[in-house]
């Protein structure tokens, strides 16, 4: 019987209970345990008629569905739970699942063992993952069978085919997912960068960076780790029993680093007019993807020439065209004031309108106003807006509750050859789906307010 196999056939003495029904990791687990026999429930608070278009597609008993509060009473014959990263540990049924010796698992964490004989790489850090995880599956492709999936918006189990078919596996992994690590090892993975983020989720900093750790909770000596000199807390951990290599804009002895015009990866070189990415705070990015690549086999100097081909992500810091002149920039993915802050800071010698705001995540703006000299104006939006709109001393601020409203007020204010940049710093959930929504939604009203400008 193959690992596979053998896999499969514990799980059908199990009884799953998976918490938090979204169309992303509750929905695929769901699917794919369906397909292979595997029972389970669904715990999930939001109202039964807010899951029905899912549940049509799953032959689940109405008994085994559970709306509304999420209960300790539904643990009654579970034996596994699997956790939607976005539904918090500390939630009475999880606590009560842990207080029990229930296991509590990430997908990626569960399905482990599937994919554990397969080349892993793992990027996780408080900014740039999706960027860095997708470029390296860029980098990795031409040479190898590739999976990219996880925070990314790719569940485990909805590439399922595809990973046992694989011979190198890509995750991006969120502080959430790396709560309760219990067995996943990668053979190289890396910690971008840590500021402050999720205030609302962790109790202090130190707890947050220590969860941000855990994707070495498993590492073996011999693993590899790209560890970002430049960010205080990465670069005072003691690893030594890994195989370090190292990231810097400022230390010149860094395997990767910046050099006047260039990147350099383990001696190769990169003219920085070869990058068809935009931004200078994705540098990072693109030397960490290109030193990971390394680790898995890409000679330095084809990961870094594939690099300069690499345009960038969707809502990351992504150029919209310009329209009557004006720059428009699409970052919705940026929600973290380090991450807006970047993005201001790519833009110096730019004068900028900028739109933030959303669903509040308590961060601190205050580093923000250091960028005032090159903003015209800051209009702020939602939930936050009011609130980051404060940090700002000197800059002309507006608030307008509705995005569309905020937008349309800021193609307004922007003049001709400025930047109208979405860079918000709160989620999107207050008035979107995602931070995808939001980005189109950005994207197709600032052509048809500055079009007619």
């Amino acid at each position: 019987m193959s690992l596979v196999d053998e896999f499969w056939k514990a799980q059908r003495g199990e009884q799953f209970l998976l918490v938090g029904f979204s169309d992303l990791t509750g929905l695929a687990t769901a699917k794919l345990f369906s397909k292979m026999g595997v029972a389970f429930k669904i715990s999930d608070s939001k109202p039964l008629s807010e899951l029905e278009p899912q549940l049509a597609a799953l032959p689940v008993r109405p008994s085994d569905v559970f709306s509304g509060p999420q209960e300790p009473a539904q643990l009654e014959g579970v034996t596994q739970v699997v956790l939607s990263p976005g539904v918090p540990r500390a939630i009475p049924l999880i606590r009560e699942a842990s207080a029990r010796g229930i296991p509590v698992w990430s997908d990626y964490d569960f399905f482990y063992p599937l994919y554990a004989n397969k080349r892993i790489a793992a990027v996780t850090g408080t900014d740039g993952k999706t960027t860095t995880t997708t470029l390296l599956g860029h980098l990795l492709k031409p040479h190898r069978s590739v999976v990219v999936a996880g925070n990314i918006g790719v569940p485990i189990a909805a590439i399922y085919d595809e990973l046992l078919r694989s011979d190198v596996v890509v995750l991006e992994l969120s502080s959430f997912m790396l709560e309760d690590v219990k067995r996943f090892r990668a053979d190289v993975s890396t910690v971008l960068n840590i500021a402050e983020d999720h205030v609302d989720r962790y109790r202090s900093m130190d707890e947050y960076v220590e969860t941000k750790r855990n994707v070495l909770r498993f590492a073996r000596p011999g693993d590899a780790f790209v560890k970002n000199l430049d960010d205080g807390r990465i670069a005072s951990w003691e690893l030594g029993h890994l195989e370090v290599r190292t990231v810097s804009r400022r230390v010149c002895t860094a395997d990767a680093r910046v050099f006047p015009g260039g990147l350099a990866v383990l001696g190769a070189k990169l003219p920085l007019n070869a990058l068809k990415i935009r931004g200078a705070h994705l540098i990072d990015d693109v030397l960490t993807a290109a030193l990971m690549a390394t680790s898995l086999g890409v000679p330095a100097a084809q990961g870094l020439a594939l690099a300069g081909t690499f345009a960038g992500v969707p809502h990351r810091f992504e150029y919209a065209g310009t329209l009557s002149g004006v720059d428009v920039i699409d970052d919705s993915k940026a929600t973290s004031v380090q991450a807006v802050n970047s993005a201001l800071e790519s833009l110096k010698g730019r004068t900028v309108v900028l739109i933030l705001g959303g669903q509040d995540k308590h961060l601190d703006p205050t580093a923000l106003d250091a960028h005032s000299a090159h903003l015209r104006s800051v209009v702020g939006y939602g939930e936050a807006g009011r609130r980051l709109l404060s940090a700002f001393s000197t800059v002309p601020t507006h608030y307008v509750a509705d995005f569309a409203g905020a937008v349309k007020l800021a193609c307004g204010l922007v003049r001709g050859n400025d930047v109208l940049l979405l860079s918000p710093v709160g989620t999107s959930f207050d008035q979107h789906r995602d931070y995808r929504e939001r980005g189109e939604t950005f994207r197709a009203l600032a052509r048809m307010h500055l079009s007619v400008t």
